[in-house]
């Protein structure tokens, strides 16, 4: 019983966090994200 569900990486169009939104290429965008 999983406390979650797997989405297929194709319908995510994405990234939402307190930080703000990423969308792909995710590499870039999350790395701007991490940067303090």
């Amino acid at each position: 019983n999983p406390a979650f569900d797997v989405t297929p990486n194709e319908l995510v169009t994405a990234i939402v966090t307190e930080r703000g939104i990423v969308r792909a290429p995710y590499g870039p965008g999350l790395a701007a994200l991490t940067r303090v």
